[in-house]
């Protein structure tokens, strides 16, 4: 009698243990499944946040159609002649900025791209600097409809004179004609060089030079060939 006794207690005793047991870790599940729970809203919270921020990144976006003038590499920047005729722009870029359309896809292929028509998205920053995101090149402004003069053809000059400065960074030079007045001529990868000079940081203050290009329609030339010669036209 006494040995059923013992029997039975020590049977409640490990029927009490396990229920603790089971108690205990329904608990830890309970606490892992509510963790779980928090995670995976915060998760959710962060993309939502981070979606909200990208779509709101390029909110107050601006658009400028017109013609490039310039792509400084050094400096960071495009020039854009607005197609209004409106004065023209400096547009900061960054290595954020993408670049795509007619034989462009990254900021080098911009220095090809003068004289070229473009599309420039961009943002405006503190102090009203635009700073652009993405540049679209569209074609040659002769190519286009309803640019000055019609076909590239009606646009080709051929100009002598005399160099009065040099704009490495800004892929141009100035040049004082034979008739006394001057003309900024604006070069790019397609601009060929011969004489005393084979590229454009050849080209010194005083050498004179003939130009072959395209007008555009600020009075500019894009140069397709710079042929050089020595101080005051001496080889």
């Amino acid at each position: 009698m006494l040995k059923q006794l013992a029997l039975l207690v020590q049977n409640k005793i490990a029927l009490a243990a396990i229920g603790t047991a089971l108690v205990a870790g329904g608990g830890a599940a309970t606490v892992a499944v509510v963790h779980n729970n928090n995670a995976a809203s915060q998760s959710q919270a962060a993309h939502a946040t981070a979606t909200a921020a990208n779509a709101g990144d390029h909110a107050h976006s601006i658009a400028v159609e017109g013609t490039l003038k310039a792509y400084d590499a050094s400096g960071k920047t495009v020039t854009v002649q607005p197609k209004d005729g409106s004065a023209a722009l400096t547009i900061a870029v960054n290595a954020d900025t993408k670049v795509n359309g007619t034989h462009a896809s990254s900021l080098a292929d911009l220095t090809k791209a003068v004289g070229s028509n473009v599309q420039v998205q961009a943002t405006k920053q503190s102090g009203g600097l635009l700073l652009a995101w993405k540049i679209t090149v569209q074609g040659t402004p002769q190519s286009t409809p309803g640019s000055e003069n019609g076909s590239g053809s009606q646009n080709a000059q051929a100009v002598h004179g005399t160099v009065v400065s040099v704009d490495v960074a800004g892929s141009s030079f100035v040049l004082k004609l034979d008739d006394g007045s001057t003309v900024t001529v604006t070069v790019n990868g397609s601009t060929t060089f011969d004489g005393r000079a084979h590229k454009l940081a050849d080209l010194a203050k005083g050498m004179s030079a003939a130009v072959q290009g395209t007008k555009q329609s600020d009075g500019s030339i894009v140069a397709s060939h710079v042929s050089a010669a020595g101080d005051s036209g001496h080889p």
